[in-house]
C-alpha cells in the first residue's frame, strides 16, 4: 500500500502489468480545519531573519497583512520591519498565539531559509491556508500546489500570484482545492476501505 498518489503511479511505470496487482494507492489523512472566513494575512514563521524577498512582498502587496512570528527574540534588521504598516511581528511567540494565526490567516508564506519550524507547512495545510514558497526555500513539498512553488527571483511571479488568489472568493477556494488533490489526501472512510482491502489482499 503507498500512500503517496505520484509514487504508486511511478511503481507501476517501473513493473510489469503482472506485478500491479501486487500495489495498492492508500493515501493520506489530514486533520483539516475549518476556515470561516478568508483575510488578506499571510503567516510567516521563522527562526531566523533570512525571509526571502519578504521587503518586496511586504511593498508590492499593500493590501496584505504581513505577520511574522519568530519562537526567540528578532534581530535588529527584521524588527525593523515595523516601518511598513502592513506589517506585524511576533517575536517569542508563544504556542497559543501560533495557533491564532494558523486560524485567521489565509496564506501561509514558506520563505525562511534554514530550518522549518514545529512542522508548520503541515500545520498551514491542515488549516487550509494557502501555501507558496520559493524552491530554494521550500521545506515540504508535499504540500503544496506546483503553481505556488517559484523560482528564485521570480517574486514578481508570486506578487501575481497572491493578487490572483485574492481576487475572489472562488480564486481563493479553487487554490485550496488544487493544494489538498496533489496532497493525496482522501476522506477516512476511503482510506479504511483501500486498508482492508490491502490486508485482506495480502493475507490471501
Amino acid at each position: 500500500m503507498i500512500p503517496q498518489n505520484a509514487t504508486y503511479h511511478r511503481a507501476l511505470q517501473l513493473t510489469s502489468q503482472d506485478q500491479h496487482s501486487y500495489f495498492g494507492p492508500l493515501g493520506y489523512l489530514y486533520d483539516f480545519k475549518v476556515k470561516d472566513d478568508i483575510r488578506k494575512d499571510a503567516f510567516v514563521l521563522t527562526n531566523s531573519d533570512q525571509i526571502e524577498a519578504l521587503t518586496y512582498l511586504v511593498e508590492n502587496l499593500p493590501n496584505v497583512t504581513f505577520r511574522v512570528a519568530a519562537l526567540t527574540e528578532m534581530s535588529a534588521s527584521l524588527l525593523s520591519m515595523v516601518r511598513y504598516p502592513n506589517v506585524v511581528l511576533y517575536q517569542n511567540i508563544s504556542q497559543e498565539r501560533i495557533k491564532e494565526l494558523l486560524k485567521v490567516s489565509s496564506i501561509y508564506l514558506d520563505i525562511n531559509h534554514y530550518a522549518e519550524v514545529q512542522g508548520i507547512v503541515r500545520k498551514a495545510f491542515e488549516h487550509q491556508q494557502v501555501i507558496l514558497a520559493f524552491s530554494h526555500t521550500l521545506h515540504d513539498c508535499h504540500f503544496l500546489a506546483q503553481a505556488n512553488i517559484f523560482d528564485q527571483g521570480k517574486e514578481a511571479d508570486m506578487v501575481a500570484r497572491i493578487q490572483e488568489i485574492y481576487q475572489s472568493v472562488d480564486n481563493y477556494r479553487e487554490a485550496v482545492v488544487q493544494q489538498i488533490a496533489q496532497s493525496s489526501s482522501v476522506e477516512p472512510a476511503v482510506f479504511k476501505a483501500r486498508l482492508q482491502e490491502g490486508i485482506g489482499g495480502h493475507s490471501e
